[in-house]
């Protein structure tokens, strides 16, 4: 029985990433003797060039990824009592201004009106037949 193998490719871009690197270094240092130039309808000068690019804004990436993400974390921090008092504030006005809720729109709030259902009143039969 032979013995079989897998070669995973990566399973994200820094994955992949890392596997194209060491492609690159590989390739330029073997040269004209490269396996690679066997696929002749791929520019290795060109991969060889962009190679490094794609790792340098992958690294950028990721950087501004951590920074957004903290950034979120601090807002959450502050969004607690924000919505709390934009919570009560809301319930504040919709009390003061009971008679004319729209007025709660000039405060930032969306104030949709639905009218209400007509409901038709059922006689029943017994009523009807006396």
């Amino acid at each position: 029985m032979e013995n079989s193998s897998r070669v995973k490719l990566g399973n994200n871009i820094s994955e992949i990433l890392g596997v194209a690197d060491k492609m690159t270094v590989k390739h330029l240092k073997d040269g004209n003797s490269s396996p690679l130039l066997a696929l002749t309808d791929v520019n290795w000068t060109e991969f060889v060039s962009n190679v490094p690019k794609a790792v340098e804004l992958n690294r950028e990436a990721e950087e501004l990824r951590m920074k957004a993400e903290a950034k979120c974390r601090e807002r959450d921090l502050l969004m607690e009592p924000i919505e709390e008092a934009v919570r009560r504030g809301k319930n504040l006005l919709k009390s003061i201004h009971a008679k004319n809720p729209k007025m709660l729109g000039e405060w930032g709030f969306d104030v949709t009106y639905t009218t209400p259902k007509k409901t038709v009143a059922k006689t029943s039969t017994t009523e009807n037949n006396q």
